[in-house]
């Protein structure tokens, strides 16, 4: 199971992947990054 935020319809913050017991297995962060002319926005993750 997955937890996490949207921003738009893309990924955003901190997410989180748990097992069925309920431990967290992976946390990944998302990051929106303008694009180079301005226009719009492109996401990144880390982690």
């Amino acid at each position: 199971m997955r937890s996490g935020e949207f921003d738009r319809g893309q990924q955003v913050g901190a997410w989180r992947s748990w097992d069925r017991a309920g431990r967290l297995v992976k946390k990944r962060s998302f990051r929106r990054i303008p694009t180079h002319n301005g226009t719009g926005y492109w996401y990144s993750w880390h982690g």
